[in-house]
């Protein structure tokens, strides 16, 4: 299979479908690699990364130069698109299961491979040695490869939902910039929230940790203070601001295009939340398919495992439990806060909101 998508006449049409899956980039061959999926196996994946349920395990391994003639040639020109960035544990998966509706949205969640240019896209700015080099040639091939293909859908009345990974929010703008199509909603959690959902157990606080170097890097994260000394709390506050001024550049740039959403709201007032969103994703949905939405199972099981029953009222009760618990830490963080947003001009509420 290594001479590319045309080698054999039993594969179907590349753009015809999001049949074929482009999995990962292996730069260091310059190839893609492809592998088949049905729309049951896209939405049964958690996630578009390891944990990708194919149709087929054999993969298509195809030459990105070759995949971006094909992409420049058959493509369907600008297409629209829609984007659910986030900034970690707020709802998001939730609200992509919300939108998996057949014939109107296709849910793409977490794809692997834009959270392979986004952490190159990171090393080339941090100016850090990398085993392959990916220069701006193949960078932007690949990423146009990668947006044209996550743009397909199952047929002509669907678009496409892409929920990038958090990792990814440093492409805000480079995916927006490609296509006058794309729209997107920045969900994103207040600071006593985002501490809470970070610092509820040893898990959540090394993954915080692990969010802490690509904060720093980024351009918006780029704040004048000793990264090494800060606490726990303080480096959830650090990760939040970082996140939080990335969508304010992006609101900037993008005013038009880019909305935004706090989580807490998906669980407060879901029928708006999904109606809101809907709006922003130019997403026609009847009264009847919210209502059906917001009371059918996938508000009823854990967003990650569907299989998993979810209790609303135990998970609040718990979250207060949890809220109290760090009650200490949330006041180091907006301390923390409050001493470094003052310089960058913070504001009280972000523009654009999704739903007022």
């Amino acid at each position: 299979a290594r001479g590319g998508i045309e080698c054999g006449t039993d594969q179907p049409d590349l753009f015809a479908s999001p049949a074929l899956f482009p999995r990962q980039f292996d730069f260091a061959q310059r190839v893609a690699l492809l592998v088949r999926m049905t729309r049951d196996t896209y939405r049964d994946s958690t996630f578009l990364d390891e944990r990708t349920k194919v149709a087929d395990a054999r993969a298509l391994t195809v030459p990105i130069k070759a995949l971006a003639q094909r992409v420049q040639r058959d493509a369907r020109p600008n297409p629209p698109v829609n984007y659910l960035f986030h900034t970690a544990f707020c709802g998001s998966t939730l609200l992509s299961r919300c939108l998996e509706l057949p014939g109107t949205s296709f849910a793409l969640k977490e794809p692997a491979p834009l959270h392979q240019l986004a952490c190159i896209r990171r090393d080339t700015d941090a100016g850090a040695p990398t085993p392959v080099r990916v220069d701006d040639a193949l960078f932007n091939a690949s990423l146009k490869i990668a947006t044209a293909l996550l743009a397909r859908t199952w047929s002509p009345g669907e678009i496409a939902l892409i929920k990038p990974s958090d990792t990814c929010n440093n492409l805000i703008g480079p995916i927006l910039d490609a296509s006058d199509q794309s729209r997107a909603v920045l969900l994103y959690s207040r600071i006593d929230d985002f501490v809470v959902a970070m610092l509820k157990n040893d898990k959540r606080r090394a993954y915080v940790a692990g969010m802490l170097p690509r904060a720093r890097v980024d351009p918006a994260g780029a704040l004048d203070t000793d990264t090494d000394a800060l606490t726990p709390a303080q480096t959830a506050a650090y990760v939040w601001l970082a996140q939080i001024r990335t969508y304010l550049l992006e609101l900037r740039a993008h005013p038009d295009r880019a909305a935004t959403l706090d989580g807490a709201l998906i669980f407060s007032r879901p029928a708006d939340v999904i109606r809101a969103v809907a709006a922003q994703f130019r997403l026609s949905l009847a009264d009847r398919t919210v209502k059906k939405i917001v009371e059918g199972p996938v508000f009823n099981a854990d967003s990650k495992d569907p299989t998993r029953p979810f209790d609303h009222e135990a998970y609040q009760r718990k979250r207060a439990q949890t809220k109290a618990d760090l009650e200490p830490e949330i006041r180091e963080a907006r301390a923390w806060l409050d001493a470094h947003a003052g310089a960058i001009d913070l504001p009280d509420e972000l523009p654009r909101p999704a739903l007022g």
